[in-house]
């Protein structure tokens, strides 16, 4: 049997304690699962966005790939021109 654990909220009653949800496939607003990777790209341009606007335009993104992300890619890698 296992019992719930209740913690006190801000208003003094008592809420139950959620487990964080593990696992968790990204999903893209229209319910299609998000493509493996993506996180992991679009972080990449941002850190490049956040790195030319700093001064640094010696970053390039790869290009690699297809879709809106390798457009992105060579969007701002053009950008830099």
């Amino acid at each position: 049997m296992q019992i719930e654990q209740r913690i006190p909220n801000r208003n003094g009653k008592a809420a139950p304690r959620h487990k964080p949800r593990v696992n968790r496939t990204p999903i893209a607003v229209n319910g299609i699962p998000a493509p493996p990777g993506r996180d992991a790209q679009l972080k990449k341009l941002l850190q490049a966005m956040r790195a030319a606007q700093r001064g640094d335009l010696a970053v390039r993104l790869s290009a690699r790939g297809s879709g809106l992300l390798r457009e992105l890619a060579e969007a701002f890698n053009d950008a830099r021109h």
